[in-house]
């Protein structure tokens, strides 16, 4: 798949009528898009068609995209489409040498990519900061990002978010979709990237052209860097009651030293009688189940993804000890914690 010449609207959509926006400088602006090994292929879609929809409907270069990979070589989304870049990483640095060269750099990376590319995405982040070039972080490269202490704040995928905690105490994370800084920009990636491409257009090219782009994309109302990702289930109580919510998002919140059921009822504004009622009649479960499998959800990621032992593992997701841990986790997944790590070391 040639990312170069193809969007989501299709070859054969019908070419936009041109529109008067009037946005804070008329300028085009260059950004570098760099695609790391395994990245995510909606999070660059999104990025691209947003960024082509501008130049559609001006009929203008207004948006300069430098298509990049690493090496300069095609590289994989994790689904197995190709990315086909215009150069190696080189060019960027060649732009930030010029004056006005390189206005920002989006990157997009899977876990293979930084396990691969770690010293030269290092050497990357560094040198737009040097530069002062700001850098929009939509994949896995987040976490290098955190481990070297470049992010002031940084919104990892929910997934990631309890390992990151625990590897990192000092680190600022949110759950939010995604954070704007001069510097360094994080996303927490996949559908948030579309907001986050919306709201870099609104503070660089001005609300006119952000709007004028969200109408043609079909983009109802972007959502603000405030709101928190989506979590695991929580479709399930889209139109539950609020209480409910507001004890599943206490439960969210608190993984690491679980609250006990009082303190849950007390923080969703009800008695604990009329929780176990909520979560009897919308989730076909008790409360402490609930929370449970959560926590084991949090537990079984970290078991998949990380190398942390059972026993940090067991602390980070309030179970006590490794035994502890091991004994729920077959329960509730038929399969010891190690046959777990060992399937996705595997794969």
């Amino acid at each position: 798949m040639n990312m170069q010449k193809t969007s989501w609207a299709g070859k054969h959509a019908r070419r936009a009528m041109p529109v008067a926006l009037q946005p804070p400088f008329s300028r085009s602006l260059n950004i570098g898009l760099v695609a790391g090994p395994d990245f995510s292929l909606i999070s660059l879609a999104a990025v691209c068609d947003i960024f082509s929809a501008v130049n559609q409907l001006e009929q203008a270069d207004r948006i300069r995209l430098h298509r990049v990979s690493i090496t300069g070589a095609p590289v994989p989304a994790a689904g197995g489409l190709l990315f086909a870049p215009d150069t190696g990483i080189s060019c960027l640095y060649d732009r930030m040498a010029r004056a006005r060269g390189l206005d920002a750099v989006f990157i997009c990376c899977g876990e293979a990519g930084i396990s691969t590319f770690e010293r030269p995405l290092l050497n990357l982040f560094r040198s737009c900061r040097r530069n002062n070039v700001p850098l929009y972080s939509i994949g896995e490269e987040m976490r290098l990002l955190v481990k070297a202490g470049l992010a002031g704040r940084a919104t990892p995928h929910w997934s990631r978010l309890a390992y990151l905690r625990e590897q990192h105490p000092e680190a600022e994370l949110s759950e939010n979709l995604y954070h704007l800084e001069r510097q360094i920009s994080t996303c927490s990636g996949h559908a948030a990237t579309l907001d986050f491409a919306v709201k870099f257009l609104a503070e660089t090219l001005g609300a006119d052209v952000a709007g004028a782009v969200c109408r043609q994309l079909l983009i109802g109302f972007p959502r603000d860097s405030s709101q928190s990702q989506v979590k695991v289930d929580y479709h399930r109580i889209r139109n539950a009651p609020p209480h409910l919510k507001l004890a599943v998002d206490a439960m969210y919140d608190n993984i690491e030293e679980p609250l006990a059921l009082q303190e849950i009822a007390r923080a969703s504004g009800v008695s604990l009688r009329q929780i176990e009622r909520l979560f009897a009649a919308h989730l076909s479960a008790s409360p402490g189940r609930y929370y449970r499998g959560i926590r084991l959800e949090v537990a079984k990621q970290m078991i998949e993804q990380t190398d942390l032992t059972l026993f940090e593992i067991s602390a980070a997701t309030g179970f006590g000890s490794a035994n502890n841990l091991t004994k729920v986790f077959k329960v509730q997944f038929g399969k010891l914690p190690r046959e777990f790590r060992k399937l996705a070391k595997c794969s």
